[in-house]
């Protein structure tokens, strides 16, 4: 899991939601990028992309056009497209990536601590690789509960607007944040 020691020095994730934003999440530097949005005949050409310039691409699965959420099109993904992981709220995704050499970044909308008790119990349950807690303005104290409990490395994202959105998280103990709020992306510490 290499990819999550890179997000040491640079813990902003561009989360790309508008293709027309690629260009800039590329120019960014940032080591990683989450694909929020694509469809199956222009992905292949976007991963390429965001691989020559010595960066890793992760898709949510759940949200690209014309690919199929399902064991056929994870070995799709994995022979075809060639992502380094995907992001997932679908438990049964998970094992199928992990099947084809996939990473996995399982998204966990924690809304109450049930969804916390259970988000932690399914992170466990499907061996992801990390989770992505959502929204990512968590307060630092719920982020570090999750982070002792799921016993793999945690990112957050959602609702992250400013650098000190960036900075509660990384003191919960998140190892990196995702956000589509371009001016934080290739940001590696406080602007200023």
């Amino acid at each position: 899991m290499d990819w999550i020691n890179l997000l040491k020095n640079s813990p902003v994730i561009p989360a790309v939601r508008d293709m027309t934003l690629l260009p800039r999440a590329i120019k960014s530097g940032a080591p990683v990028i989450f694909l929020l949005t694509g469809e199956i005949n222009t992905l292949e050409d976007i991963i390429r992309r965001i691989h020559d310039n010595g960066q890793k691409a992760f898709i949510h699965i759940d949200l690209m056009e014309g690919l199929a959420a399902d064991k056929a099109g994870i070995k799709f993904v994995a022979h075809r497209l060639k992502p380094d992981g995907i992001v997932t709220t679908r438990n049964v995704l998970i094992k199928h990536a992990h099947d084809w050499g996939l990473s996995t970044v399982q998204r966990l909308f924690l809304i109450d601590s049930l969804a916390i008790k259970n988000g932690v119990t399914t992170a466990r349950q499907t061996g992801t690789d990390a989770v992505e807690l959502l929204p990512g303005i968590l307060p630092p104290d719920f982020v570090r509960q999750v982070v002792e409990e799921v016993r793999v490395p945690v990112i957050t994202g959602g609702l992250v607007k400013t650098w000190d959105d960036v900075a509660r998280a990384l003191a919960g103990g998140a190892r990196g944040v995702t956000t589509s709020a371009t001016e934080l992306w290739g940001q590696t510490s406080r602007p200023g």
